[in-house]
């Protein structure tokens, strides 16, 4: 499976909703439970038209169109963070007296590592997805390391859509610490240099009353380990 020499990077969960003017009734009551449902999570940002939460590898925020859950960094998707998004989607939907949603979506990140962006290209230009240039083209240079193409696909319908997104990336990590205790002039900015498959599925004009959460996102996460392989094959030259 396409997948397998992937790691799970990030999951980001959002719910979008027409203006929830009860925010600015219920933030204290909806930011007490989001405390309750992530322990040792801290307000980073509070103000009448959104507030956010922190700590290491999650991220809460609501405001007044839409809410959104990002994790970093997991294993797996386990049972308990899944009843951790229902019960943040509980949350908003009570607090914020939602009936509807606009959109509710899952985009989920893998990442496969390389030790160079070149590489990193080179293993996607070798999956063959696209028909790649043998000669110079637009009068750029051939062996450039930031060479390579950035894939996409939609299937997209009146209640639902699926966006597949693959490309190589560089990602830089600044890391703050206190000169007090350690010498920074010999910290290295670290550089991670891989190939990212993003995967983002959403159902649209969602009645949340009938809402089935957990079987939602089993969905979401059985269909794109079902279908990759239709979608991204290793093709012959």
């Amino acid at each position: 499976m396409f997948l397998d020499g992937f790691r799970l990077d990030r999951l980001i969960f959002q719910v979008k909703y027409k203006h929830a003017l009860a925010l600015w009734d219920r933030a204290g009551a909806l930011g007490s439970q989001i405390l309750d449902i992530w322990p040792g999570i801290e307000l980073h940002t509070g103000n009448p038209q959104a507030q956010s939460f922190k700590m290491l590898d999650v991220h809460v925020e609501h405001a007044l169109t839409a809410g959104t859950v990002t994790l970093w960094n997991l294993p797996s998707i386990d049972q308990r963070k899944t009843v951790q998004l229902k019960n943040t989607l509980d949350a908003w939907k009570t607090e914020l007296k939602l009936e509807e949603a606009q959109q509710v979506s899952l985009r989920i990140l893998y990442a496969k590592d390389f030790e160079s962006l070149k590489e990193a290209n080179g293993y996607l230009v070798g999956l063959n997805l696209t028909a790649w240039p043998t000669e110079k083209v637009f009068g750029q240079p051939q062996d450039s390391d930031r060479n390579g193409p950035e894939i996409s696909f939609r299937f997209e319908d009146p209640s639902s859509f699926a966006v597949l997104r693959i490309k190589a990336e560089q990602v830089t990590y600044d890391l703050k610490l206190d000169h007090s205790y350690i010498d920074t002039s010999s910290v290295n900015k670290r550089v991670q240099n891989r190939v990212a498959v993003d995967f983002d599925r959403g159902s649209l004009k969602v009645k949340l009353a009938d809402f089935r959460f957990e079987d939602w996102l089993k969905g979401c996460l059985h269909v794109l380990r079902r279908d990759i392989d239709k979608v991204v094959k290793v093709r012959a030259r």
